[in-house]
C-alpha cells in the first residue's frame, strides 16, 4: 500500500486502513483495558496425572488436608495446611491413602498456593548433611487453559515520556520482526515514533528466547542494587545510592551482546536513543537502609493495576545522548519493564501463557520490587515460565531478553509481521 516504514505498516496494518491518520483515531478511539484481567482472559482446567511423580524437598514443605482450584486465575491453593515436620506422627498408611497435598515449591514466598499440586501417596524422611529431606511419590496436578477470550488484542494509545505511545496487547500474533539476524517482538511505538523491541530468538518458533542468563547484579545487600547503574560510595544517602557510576552485572552483560551484535555488525545507525526507565522512585521507607525496608513504586502500580509509561525520575530515564533522560548509557539497550508487561496482557495475580510477551524461562524484567531488610536483598521483578509476575534476589542466575529502540525512519523490505512473514528491516 505504499507504507515503507516499519511503524506506518505496523499502524494501517491493524484495521488494514488507508491512511496513518485514520489508523491512529480507531486505536485511540479503543476503550482503555481492565488492567485486573490478563490479555486475553483465560479459564483454566484442572489435569490430574495419575502417574506416580517423585520429588524431593526440605523440611520446610507445606502440606493440607485438602486444596482448592481456581479457574480464573489458574492456582491451587492448599487448604487447612502446615509444615511437615508438624504432622512427623502421620503413619504411611495415612499417606499412602492420599489424605495429603502439597505445592512443594517456593516455601517462603507463597507456601500455600502454586501451579502444580501434588497429592501425596507416600514420604519417606531421611538426612541430607544437616537438613531433613523428604522424598516423595505423588500424583501430579496441573491446568490447561480451557478456553479464552482473545478480544483483548491489538494495538492500545496512551501517554509516554515522550507523547503517544501505541502499545500491543494480548495474544497478537502481527508484531514479528527480523532484524539483526535476530527475531523480535514489537513491544509499542514509543511516543517519538521509534520501535521498542523484545528480544525473541534466532528463529521464529524457538522456544530459546533469551541470550543467556545472569545475575542483575553480583550483589545485593543494600537497596542501590536496584539500580541498572548505581554509586560508587553508595548507603549514605538515596542521592548516591542511585548516581549512576558503577554498572549493574546484567548492563555489563547486555553492552557486551551489543557490541558484538549491533556495533560489529554495523547497525548503529538503525538504533534510537529512547528511555529504559529502571524506576527507583520510592513507594515507602528511605531507599538507603539497610536495616528498614525500602518498597519502590513499581511494586504499587502492579498492586493498584494501575502501569504508567511515564518515568518519574529523569535520573531513572537510561539514555545515551537524549536530554530527556540521564544521558548515562553507553549503548541504548535495555530490558522490558514490569509496566510494560501489564500493558502486554500480564496481570498481578494471574497466570498468563497466551501473552505474546511470554517466554518458557524466567527472564529479569527492568523494574525492581524492595528491599528486603529481614533477608538483606534486593527484590527484582522477572516473569517466571508458569506464566505469572514474580520476582527473584538481584543475584540468581535467570535469563536475559535485551530491549532494544528502532529508529523511527527505518524501512521494511518484506513481510507482514507474523512468525513466518516477519518485518524484515531493510539494511543497506
Amino acid at each position: 500500500q505504499g507504507f515503507n516504514t516499519l511503524a506506518d505498516a505496523m499502524l494501517v496494518n491493524e484495521y488494514q486502513s488507508s491512511s496513518v491518520e485514520s489508523a491512529k483515531a480507531k486505536i485511540e478511539a479503543k476503550q482503555k483495558p481492565d488492567f485486573t484481567k490478563t490479555a486475553p482472559i483465560i479459564i483454566w482446567e484442572e489435569t490430574h496425572n495419575n502417574t506416580t511423580s517423585e520429588v524431593t524437598t526440605d523440611d520446610a514443605m507445606y502440606i493440607g488436608t485438602s486444596y482448592r482450584f481456581d479457574s480464573e486465575t489458574g492456582y491451587y491453593y492448599l487448604e487447612d495446611y502446615g509444615k511437615l515436620q508438624y504432622y512427623t506422627d502421620i503413619s504411611k498408611e495415612e499417606y499412602i491413602a492420599g489424605n495429603y497435598y502439597t505445592c512443594v515449591g517456593d516455601k517462603s514466598w507463597h507456601p500455600n498456593h502454586c501451579t502444580t499440586m501434588y497429592k501425596i501417596l507416600s514420604a519417606e524422611e531421611y538426612q541430607n548433611g544437616e537438613t531433613t529431606s523428604w522424598q516423595i511419590k505423588a500424583y501430579m496436578y496441573t491446568q490447561t487453559e480451557q478456553e479464552s477470550d482473545k478480544s483483548d488484542r491489538g494495538l492500545y494509545a496512551i501517554e509516554d515520556d515522550y507523547g503517544t505511545s501505541y502499545y500491543y496487547r494480548g495474544s497478537v500474533n502481527n508484531n514479528y520482526v527480523s532484524f539483526a539476524g535476530f527475531y523480535w517482538r514489537i513491544i509499542r511505538i514509543n511516543g517519538d515514533g521509534t520501535i521498542r523491541l523484545l528480544y525473541a530468538g534466532s528463529s521464529p518458533n524457538t522456544d530459546d528466547l533469551s541470550i543467556g542468563t545472569s545475575p542483575f547484579n553480583n550483589q545485593r545487600n543494600s537497596p542501590a542494587y536496584a539500580g541498572y547503574m548505581y554509586g560508587n560510595i553508595i548507603d549514605q544517602s538515596y542521592e548516591q545510592n542511585v548516581t549512576n557510576e558503577v554498572d549493574s552485572t546484567i548492563k555489563t552483560r547486555l553492552d557486551t551482546w551489543y557490541e558484538e551484535n549491533i556495533v560489529d555488525k554495523n547497525l548503529e545507525s538503525y538504533i534510537a536513543d529512547s528511555g529504559f526507565c529502571n524506576d527507583r522512585s520510592l513507594d515507602s521507607g528511605n531507599g538507603v537502609s539497610t536495616t528498614a525496608y525500602t518498597y519502590f513504586k513499581g511494586y504499587r502500580r502492579y498492586v493498584n493495576h494501575t502501569p504508567s509509561l511515564i518515568c518519574p525520575q529523569q535520573n531513572d530515564l537510561f539514555t545515551v545522548n537524549d536530554a530527556d533522560g540521564n544521558q548515562d548509557l553507553t549503548y541504548p539497550i535495555g530490558l522490558i519493564t514490569l509496566d510494560e508487561m501489564i500493558f502486554s496482557g500480564m496481570s498481578s495475580g494471574f497466570l498468563n501463557r497466551l501473552v505474546y510477551t511470554y517466554s518458557n524461562s524466567t527472564f529479569w524484567l527492568f523494574t525492581p520490587l524492595s528491599y528486603d531488610a529481614s533477608r538483606k536483598y534486593i527484590r527484582i521483578f522477572n516473569t517466571a515460565r508458569d506464566g505469572s509476575v514474580d520476582n527473584n534476589s538481584a543475584t540468581y542466575n535467570i535469563s536475559i531478553r535485551p530491549v532494544i529502540n528502532l529508529a523511527s525512519n527505518v524501512e521494511i523490505e518484506s513481510g507482514i509481521g507474523t512468525a513466518n512473514d516477519p518485518y524484515v528491516v531493510k539494511v543497506t
